[in-house]
């Protein structure tokens, strides 16, 4: 890793911790080299990809440590339970891209109607961002357009769906936009934390 790169980090990191003690907020990564730690310490970060199921993404752009390049993706449903009953819902899409175990996680808040007309259409999503390659977490906001799927009951109970659409991340840095086509792979019942 180059000086320039070293000190460009390391800028980062303390504009972050300044931000965050004055009250910023949309400031939460923690960059460091990995591979050249300042101070001989290890990388260590929360999360990993939970691995492809047999779908499709293309999606390319830029985020604010390099290129991104779309490789695999993971899709999971989830429930939230209570008093008026439980409702399932299109929870995450993880996208693996590039190397090291990079990927990034779009997440779904419940639609608070269910069924399929809580699944099709354009959602706000909240995006975290995993990069062992540079040792980076971080977090931004996306959009996530589902344009067809299974009804995420209906899914549910088969354990067994599929859903299409596109993402976009065009903030803090991030210059991405892509589709997918995945089946469910993974199911979250109550309590539903994902």
């Amino acid at each position: 890793m180059t000086r320039a790169r070293r000190v460009r980090l390391w800028t980062a990191a303390l504009s972050c911790v300044v931000a965050g003690s004055l009250g910023g907020v949309g400031c939460k990564s923690t960059p460091d080299t990995g591979k050249d730690h300042v101070d001989g310490s290890a990388c260590v970060l929360q999360g990993s990809f939970h691995g492809a199921c047999g779908g499709t993404v293309s999606a390319t752009g830029a985020t604010p440590w390099g290129a991104f390049a779309a490789s695999d993706i993971h899709v999971a449903l989830s429930s939230t339970c209570g008093a008026a009953g439980v409702e399932r819902y299109l929870g995450y899409l993880e996208i693996a891209y590039g190397g090291a175990g990079d990927f990034v996680r779009l997440t779904l808040p419940p639609p608070g109607d269910g069924g399929a007309a809580g699944l099709l259409g354009s959602h706000a999503v909240s995006v975290t961002i995993v990069a062992p390659s540079v040792c980076v977490t971080t977090t931004t906001s996306g959009v996530v357009d589902v344009t067809a799927g299974d009804d995420p009951a209906t899914a549910f109970a088969a354990q067994s769906g599929t859903v299409t659409g596109t993402f976009q991340l065009g903030n803090d840095g991030f210059s991405v936009s892509g589709s997918f086509a995945s089946p469910y792979c993974r199911f979250y019942d109550c309590p539903g934390s994902i």
